[in-house]
């Protein structure tokens, strides 16, 4: 039960970002990526919308992995967002890194303990 409310709850992130990333970017989407020059938001527009899209997958992704019950595609997506959220880490934004990464791991270590 654990397991599958930190899975929804990572898939709400990801529908959250994507939603920033293709309709509040130049918005919200300073708040995530405070880094960037404020000039940057708005040529890179394109650019976020795509990521949004990614982003949209990977909650499409846990979502069917819910809905069929199918532990293995769980870790699958969940892989890909802990992997990302650890690229992430390496660049200067720590704080989206741990908005991906922590929830990712923490649902991949209640999977494996069968919480």
């Amino acid at each position: 039960m654990i397991a599958k409310l930190l899975i929804v709850a990572v898939a709400a992130i990801h529908v959250y970002l994507a939603y920033v990333e293709n309709f509040e970017w130049t918005t919200r989407g300073r708040a995530f990526l405070s880094q960037m020059a404020p000039e940057t938001f708005e040529p890179s527009q394109v650019l976020a919308k795509n990521v949004g899209l990614y982003n949209l997958f990977l909650a499409a992704g846990l979502a069917w992995a819910m809905i069929a019950a199918e532990t293995h595609l769980a870790y699958f997506f969940l892989g890909f967002i802990a992997i990302a959220g650890i690229f992430t880490a390496v660049t200067p934004d720590i704080k989206l890194a741990l908005i991906q990464t922590v929830p990712a791991s923490l649902a991949i270590g209640a999977l494996l303990l069968r919480l």
